[in-house]
């Protein structure tokens, strides 16, 4: 498979027809047809159903054009980027980040850098972001205020305040509430996310817990949002999350706030306090 050949299923795909896609190419009809021919070959699948008259997609058809426009479009990103910094002799800043909003937030504050940087950014695990701040593959990495203790000579910057909401199905008691006192979580079994994979909201129970003086009765464990909801829904029990994965889950799943006095947990962003980076100091000036 090649992008030549992608490129070429994609024109057929929008004109919905050969001869469209090969003028526009700049191709004989027969060459785009031995062209097609061979990635359906590699696919072990029909793209199109040809009559002398149409030319539709298949199902096949369908999924392959849906993954083909991104390998194309990710392509053209990868290039655009190379000629950015080809033509302007920009650094890069590498930036890591555990989900969209985080990135959001901190790039409102640092949307400067972009005047002379190029910004390389890329969404992980927390635990990847810690491996890769660590071993200097990242610049800058945006994770909860937590896990900073895990970053090797890092200063950082408190980015934004989450909220914490337990979360629950619409069938259990607690989804007509809307807010909840914490002290009350004592009385509630708890399935909460795999420590490695997302230790921030695991570290709020517990904090919370600390704070009440209970311990929080966790019951199961899972690697996934939506599997922790399912697991919950089936044992009647919680999970705490924030709104921003909330809005991730099924429309059957209820929040409800928490509240307690002293009860906070940051998004920071942390870069390397012994780097040498010239934006390092633009960094530390962010407001």
């Amino acid at each position: 498979m090649t992008l030549t050949q992608l490129t070429y299923f994609i024109s057929i795909a929008k004109y919905l027809s050969f001869r469209k896609a090969a003028e526009e190419n700049y191709i004989t009809q027969s060459a785009l047809s031995r062209s097609m021919a061979a990635l359906e070959n590699e696919l072990h699948c029909k793209l199109f159903v040809r009559t002398t008259r149409t030319v539709q997609l298949t199902r096949e058809g369908m999924v392959v054009l849906a993954d083909a426009k991104k390998i194309i479009r990710s392509c053209d990103n990868m290039i655009s980027k190379v000629q950015i910094l080809s033509e302007s002799n920009a650094s890069s800043i590498h930036i890591g980040y555990f989900h969209n909003s985080s990135f959001y937030e901190f790039y409102k504050k640092a949307k400067i850098l972009e005047e002379q940087y190029f910004l390389e950014t890329e969404s992980a695990t927390i635990s990847d972001l810690i491996a890769q701040f660590n071993n200097q593959e990242l610049d800058i990495v945006i994770v909860p205020e937590s896990v900073v203790h895990s970053l090797a000579s890092a200063a950082y910057r408190r980015l934004k305040e989450n909220h914490y909401y337990a979360v629950v199905h619409k069938s259990h008691p607690l989804a007509m509430q809307q807010e909840i006192e914490a002290a009350a979580l004592e009385s509630y079994p708890f399935v909460v996310l795999d420590e490695q994979r997302s230790p921030h909201a695991n570290r709020f129970l517990h904090a919370i817990g600390a704070k009440y003086q209970f311990q929080p009765n966790i019951v199961a464990t899972a690697l996934k949002a939506n599997d922790a909801v399912m697991i919950a829904k089936q044992l009647n029990a919680l999970t705490v999350m924030t709104d921003y994965v909330f809005q991730t889950l099924p429309s059957e799943f209820r929040k409800v706030k928490i509240l307690g006095s002293g009860i906070v947990s940051w998004t920071v962003y942390a870069w390397h306090n012994d780097s040498s980076k010239p934006f390092i100091e633009t960094i530390r000036q962010l407001g």
